[in-house]
């Protein structure tokens, strides 16, 4: 017909009003025009099946600039809420509560790499794994967690994109395969100092170039704020009995971490918490070219957000 083509890119409806469901939904709608394409632009070709494959690569591009934009953590919070509604109120709540004091994990989404394979070690009830998944389909997410009832009840939503399991598993005996990914929080001080080493170093042989660990644990140096950190965690096991664990509580030092990163040429970067003890160690597995000392690095954080 000779006219002009006004693209038009519409993210976020989907997650309104999906295929097949009768009630709308909580969702972020973005809407974003793009250039007007003149019929006499010769850019995207001059048949109409090479313009009809351009303008829809074109399309597909822009869009998924637009995903990478929104789609934050932030975006999937209450999508990832909504997969616990009636599995009663309690567990209802407490995930709600968990994401709002956490701000959804964006601090760890943010550094999960988009592709490959991602461990979720110590996932609990599911939330973070589900969330990484959602993110981006080009995860695949394990998540394993001790506590077999955690895992029935992660296991057992409505999610079905197929990038996501989950698994019980005793991380003393846990044999990864090659990763892209480990999250390792909340977990290394159930067990004793050797177990942890343990486990650490098994993550750092099957990590794959370019890949990741992310530690959060209490950092007993924290001398000032880790008494908070380890009366959460009495009230989290012996008290309301959220979390299970074999033996008695060891919280690690910061120097294990930085003598693991070391030993696997990671770098290192610190993200502190002003509340409580936990520290949140991201370690990168850079070229030998351009890997830092993970010393080095610690200490320039240090530097920049000094205690």
């Amino acid at each position: 017909m000779n006219l002009d083509i006004v693209p038009v890119v519409l993210h976020g409806i989907h997650h309104a009003l999906r295929k097949g469901d009768f009630s709308v939904q909580k969702s972020l709608m973005t809407i974003k025009y793009l250039p007007r394409i003149t019929a006499d632009d010769t850019s995207f070709g001059t048949g109409y099946r090479e313009r009809a494959k351009a303008i829809s690569k074109h399309f597909k591009a822009e869009f998924e600039l637009v995903r990478n934009e929104v789609e934050t953590a932030s975006f999937f919070a209450d999508k990832v809420q909504r997969l616990y509604s009636y599995k009663g109120p309690i567990l209802e709540w407490y995930v709600h509560i968990k994401m709002k004091l956490e701000n959804n994990f964006s601090e760890i989404v943010e550094r999960v790499p988009k592709n490959g394979k991602v461990y979720d070690l110590g996932c609990g009830y599911g939330y973070l794994s589900h969330l990484l998944a959602m993110q981006s389909f080009d995860r695949t997410v394990i998540g394993l967690d001790y506590d077999e009832e955690k895992i029935l009840l992660a296991a057992n939503t409505h999610y079905a994109a197929g990038n996501l399991e989950f698994a019980q598993m005793d991380l003393t005996k846990f044999q990864p395969e090659e990763a892209d990914c480990f999250i390792i929080k909340d977990v290394l001080h159930y067990f004793p100092a050797s177990e942890q080493e343990a486990l650490l170093n098994r993550c750092g042989e099957k990590l794959n170039a370019g890949g990741t660990i992310i530690i959060r644990d209490g950092i007993e140096d924290e001398k000032e704020k880790h008494g908070v950190t380890k009366m959460t965690e009495v009230f989290s096991t012996k008290v309301f009995g959220f979390n299970k664990t074999e033996y008695e509580l060891e919280f690690i030092p910061e120097e294990r971490v930085l003598a693991f990163a070391e030993k696997f040429s990671l770098s290192v970067e610190r993200l502190e918490n002003k509340a409580s003890s936990n520290v949140t160690f991201v370690l990168r597995k850079v070229n030998s070219n351009t890997a830092l000392n993970s010393v080095d690095t610690v200490m320039l954080n240090l530097f920049q957000h000094p205690y």
